[in-house]
């Protein structure tokens, strides 16, 4: 491995970083192009510049607006899981949006993103259910922190609703068979 690709490569994905911390859009993949520094090879720094410049082209900076009627926080969920390795990757963003938006999610922007995380889960996983179990748990847990936030900005406790687009895990959970199922 040449000394001279290695700090190429990093330099690289520090810039892709800091894309990141302003395009939400951008974390999960710049999460996947960090783990590519340990080994990295021409390839993996064509990868890296190549994100950088679809980070450069096709910029979507955060923009707030303002939330004139009662504020609800948002959180969007999604993992990605590896089979061969039985290992996931846990997403998470939060949104401030009005209560009379929450009639049709699908119509919601980006505006208003206040923060997001996306990070590796070491632990081994039985299944995709359970990296968004996990996904949707990490995410419930960091969405106290932004809901006490807004009812101090707001003065009134804000709705908070958990987006996820797991289906197996959104019927585990209504029929609490996740509670029951020791391998989840």
């Amino acid at each position: 491995m040449e000394e001279g690709l290695r700090r190429e490569q990093q330099k690289e994905v520090g810039a892709f970083g800091w894309a990141s911390k302003t395009q939400p859009h951008l974390l999960f993949l710049f999460s996947h192009m960090s783990r590519m520094n340990g080994k990295p090879t021409k390839r993996t720094l064509r990868a890296v510049r190549r994100a950088l410049w679809h980070a450069f082209s096709h910029a979507r900076p955060l923009r707030l607006v303002p939330v004139k009627g009662k504020p609800c926080l948002v959180v969007w969920v999604d993992a990605s899981y590896e089979t061969r390795q039985k290992q996931g990757r846990l997403g998470y963003e939060f949104q401030i949006v009005e209560e009379r938006d929450l009639k049709d999610l699908s119509i919601l922007g980006e505006e208003n993103t206040v923060a997001w995380r996306s990070k590796r889960y070491d632990r081994k996983l039985a299944s995709m259910t359970g990296a968004e179990l996990l996904a949707m748990r990490d995410g419930v847990k960091q969405a106290f922190l932004h809901a006490r936030l807004i009812s101090r900005l707001w003065g009134a406790s804000p709705k908070v609703v958990v987006v996820s687009d797991s289906q197996p895990l959104l019927r585990q959970l209504t029929s609490r068979q996740c509670t029951a199922d020791p391998q989840l």
